[in-house]
């Protein structure tokens, strides 16, 4: 064991937020009465720094202010600004000439980038091509972290003092979907852009117009619609005439906006982190996390949606044009299914068409078929993998965890909470927010409204802290843990969001070096 390297820190995933955090750590080594991490080690699984390659698409622009970047709201001084970005690349002009506070996703792409270069030139090591496998306690309270070099298969180990879970998310897959995968022609967005081009190659020498269905109807479904609607208008129908048919299927029964007013906006802010924490009861977090999910979930940008309305009030007058005249169209057609529910997949073969059983949500009328080439799931991502893997390892229990447990029936909850375990804490109305506008925003009481903010009894507890750390539930010897980008039912709607990865490393670095 004597060979094995000891880190001070060991960070699982090289992602935005093992990246501010990288940079906060830095920002303090120039400060050599600092007690923070100097000896770190990041893991990476993917083979090179890449943010969502699958959804670099050409017109893409972020849903965030430049400003809430890895560093700004923790320290616009800290040299992993974007402005610092601009400016190391003689762009800082021409930005602010733009008149838009909002980059492209290929610039904010780029500026992440530059970031994993310059932590790493600095002292920072992470290794990509590596895979967490398992997670493990030794003897003298250290994390033992196995992992995968999935580029030889070879298995190494490493010993960390601390670890940083930060492992982002996995494609969630719509359970109709799973008894087809894994199949060449179904693929979730998060792989698109990367993948689609090859695709579309071998489905262009097809003898019919194609078919092609994308579900979902968030900011990921609608981009990924409109990047096919252009990328079929220049696949010319075949000699036996016809349109390539593009539908979008979703339950709800339109395309939503995104609510991005000043006052929704600041339940992303630092300050609305301690609201959320610090909230009585579970039931209660739920409810103002339901409350603000049109911020995030399931809902595209304005701007996108009028792009979207355009193209199908051209089609339409296309069509009209079209018919009066007796020509025939070739641009692809786009078709809205609101209200629809996939019940069934199948498919014959790799080569076969995909089959869906449809069916209308609200009227439950009998299902219909559809066939389909092509079909890209945009239906967002699941973030229960870290737990599985907490669960499944050594340290699990120390913190509370049983073995083998689902990741449905582990309750996270916050640390002031732990006085009343197992008890049934009800609530008949929530405290009064800080002293922030979002206290003043229209919300009714859920004490008002007749929502029970009783806590449901719940057999697996994980305690965290305000900074991010699982609490043990024993003294046994045991590494500090900490979590980026799962605790969202305990910080809110921004844990998993660019928004606050600033100042959450900043109080991970803090919560670090006390101790």
């Amino acid at each position: 064991m004597s060979s094995v390297s000891v880190y001070d820190l060991v960070g699982v995933g090289f992602g935005p937020a093992n990246l501010a955090l990288s940079g906060a750590l830095i920002d303090k080594w120039d400060d050599t009465s600092s007690n923070v991490p100097r000896k770190v080690l990041f893991l990476e699984k993917q083979d090179s720094f890449r943010w969502h390659p699958g959804m670099l698409l050409p017109h893409a622009r972020m849903q965030i202010s430049f400003m809430k970047d890895l560093a700004t709201l923790r320290d616009p001084r800290s040299p992993i600004t974007f402005l610092n970005y601009l400016h190391a690349h003689d762009r800082l002009l021409q930005f602010i000439n733009r008149g838009s506070s909002t980059p492209s996703r290929r610039e904010y792409a780029d500026y992440l980038g530059w970031v994993s270069r310059y932590v790493q030139e600095r002292g920072v090591e992470a290794r990509f091509s590596a895979e967490v496998v398992a997670l493990t306690s030794g003897e003298d309270g250290l994390a033992e972290v196995s992992y995968r070099d999935t580029q030889t298969g070879e298995t190494h180990l490493v010993r960390a003092k601390n670890l940083v879970i930060s492992p982002g998310g996995r494609a969630r897959i719509p359970a109709a979907l799973s008894t087809v995968l894994p199949h060449p022609r179904i693929l979730h967005s998060s792989a698109y852009a990367t993948s689609i081009g090859a695709i579309l190659s071998r489905l262009a020498t097809r003898p019919l117009p194609l078919r092609i269905a994308v579900i979902g109807a968030g900011q990921s479904g609608a981009e990924v619609l409109m990047d096919l609607y252009e990328r079929l208008a220049d696949i010319a129908p075949n000699s036996l005439g016809g349109r390539h048919q593009l539908d979008l299927l979703f339950r709800k029964g339109s395309l939503k906006p995104s609510d991005d007013s000043p006052f929704a906006n600041e339940i992303f802010d630092p300050a609305s982190t301690d609201l959320m924490f610090d909230l009585p009861s579970t039931r209660a977090r739920r409810h103002v996390v339901e409350e603000y999910k049109n911020t995030n979930y399931g809902v595209a940008n304005a701007r996108t949606i009028d792009n979207l309305y355009e193209i199908m009030y051209a089609q339409g007058l296309d069509d009209d044009i079209a018919a009066r005249e007796g020509t025939v169209l070739t641009k692809p057609a786009i078709k809205l299914h609101p209200y629809t529910a996939i019940g069934t997949a199948a498919s014959a073969g790799d080569d076969a068409p995909i089959e869906l059983t449809l069916q209308d949500v609200l009227t439950r009328h009998p299902a219909r078929q559809a066939s389909y080439d092509l079909i890209v799931y945009a239906t967002g991502y699941d973030r229960t993998g870290w737990l599985e893997m907490l669960a499944n390892s050594g340290l699990g229990a120390h913190f509370g965890l049983e073995r083998k447990v689902r990741p449905r029936d582990v309750e996270i909850v916050p640390v002031h909470e732990r006085e009343v375990r197992g008890a049934e804490a009800h609530v008949s109305s929530v405290s009064s927010p800080r002293s922030s506008s979002l206290g003043s925003t229209p919300s009714t009481p859920p004490s008002e409204l007749g929502i029970s903010l009783e806590d449901p009894i719940v057999g697996n507890k994980l305690y965290v802290s305000r900074s991010y750390r699982v609490l043990p539930v024993d003294d046994a010897p045991a590494p500090r843990v900490y979590l980026q980008g799962c605790l969202e039912s305990t910080h809110g709607l921004s844990d998993t969001l660019l928004s606050v990865m600033g100042v959450k490393a900043g109080e991970i670095v803090q919560d670090l070096a006390q101790h």
